[in-house]
């Protein structure tokens, strides 16, 4: 549908799942990290972008029954082929 915008909730939990190839749970540290290595023309950029990313993920987390230290033992990641 053009023009029609996703609720927000579905924008954060893109904004959560997005991952490079699904290869592993990351917290958000680690994921700035890594990014900020890759690209460090935008390192200030991401780490301002920590605590926002910490925001969203507290009201993502808010509504599950575990915290975000225990992503990885509810999801189940494909071996790589």
């Amino acid at each position: 549908m053009r023009g029609a915008r996703a609720p927000a909730r579905d924008l954060h939990l893109v904004y959560i799942a997005d991952r490079r190839g699904g290869t592993k749970i990351e917290t958000i540290a680690e994921r700035a990290k890594d990014t900020a290595a890759r690209h460090p023309k935008f390192a200030g950029d991401i780490v301002r972008a920590i605590p926002i990313a910490h925001g969203i993920e507290r009201e993502v987390f808010a509504r599950l029954a575990f915290a975000p230290d225990a992503l990885a033992a509810h999801v189940a990641i494909p071996a790589v082929q």
